[in-house]
């Protein structure tokens, strides 16, 4: 197994030495108090190679099934989770990675291009249409925006431009109007072959690029989403060799078709407005029934 020495227990990315300490100390304390809540067991979880944000949701699922979190690979551990915060791997920890699913469940292990055009790509093969245009002759209104996940940077257009950038995508203006100053978008999470339930994204309609919500809702998976389109949904994450993600889909108003616009490895949520609590005890179930076998 490669050593890492780089840190006493955890390695905190952009945290001052004083502050590893101090989270250090707190992963002890923590490591202790499981340890006699969970009837002397140690539950602890690798995220490899960083250590997760906060807020991420996988994080967060752990957390409430009293797990202790740790990025040090050569702690003892149960299950792990392919960690990196960034839209196409560069591969640096897949030789660790490789090494420690001999033995231990490594989520989304697999996945290392959530880029959009590989989400098109692989969205296309499964569905058999795609929103990609080409944007020199194209007719209509489509949008450009940024090849890197969760840059939320779109922009209309309304005729044809005159020269493409390799490092952003193309896309047909999907009609996800919600009413006249609203927005729908669906964001879903998959468990392996599973959807456990959907949630409803409201945004104002001039913003609907953007991070800033009005509502949301969670709403039963088949009342979102048809027996056919769920089945696709999970080939689709197959295919992207995701375990674990959150997808971020559009219903077209007039052809009532759907389209995969991203695929998160390391999603952060539940979205604002929704019991977090709650959602976050419903995933964890899910994730212990589907995922963690």
């Amino acid at each position: 197994m490669r050593k890492h020495n780089f840190y006493i227990i955890n390695k905190y990315y952009n945290k001052p030495y004083w502050k590893w300490i101090y989270k250090d100390i707190k992963y002890i304390i923590r490591s202790w108090r499981l340890y006699y809540k969970n009837n002397r067991k140690n539950k602890t979880v690798l995220f490899y190679p960083e250590y997760p944000k906060r807020m991420n949701l996988l994080h967060q699922i752990f957390k409430s099934l009293d797990f202790n979190i740790t990025n040090n690979p050569n702690l003892p551990f149960q299950y792990g989770i392919k960690c990196f915060d960034t839209t196409i791997d560069s591969g640096n920890s897949s030789e660790t990675l490789e090494e420690l699913s001999r033995n231990h469940l490594i989520i989304n292990k697999g996945s290392i291009d959530i880029s959009k055009k590989m989400v098109d790509k692989v969205f296309s093969e499964v569905f058999q249409y795609s929103s990609l245009v080409d944007p020199l002759s194209y007719e209509g209104k489509f949008i450009k925006k940024s090849n890197q996940n969760a840059t939320h940077d779109g922009v209309i257009f309304d005729k044809p431009i005159s020269s493409i950038n390799d490092e952003f995508i193309y896309q047909r203006l999907i009609n996800n109007a919600y009413d006249n100053n609203t927005s729908i978008e669906m964001r879903v999470p998959v468990m392996k072959s599973h959807i456990p339930f959907v949630y409803y994204k409201y945004k104002p309609i001039n913003d609907r690029f953007g991070c800033k919500l009005l509502k949301a809702e969670r709403v039963d998976t088949d009342k979102a989403l048809t027996s056919e389109e769920q089945e696709k949904i999970v080939l689709f994450c197959k295919k992207m060799m995701l375990d674990f993600s959150e997808l971020d889909i559009l219903r077209d108003k007039d052809s009532q078709k759907i389209y995969i616009t991203d695929a998160n490895n390391n999603p952060t949520g539940p979205p604002n407005f929704l019991p977090r609590k709650e959602a976050i005890q419903k995933l964890a179930q899910a994730l212990s029934k589907h995922v963690l076998l």
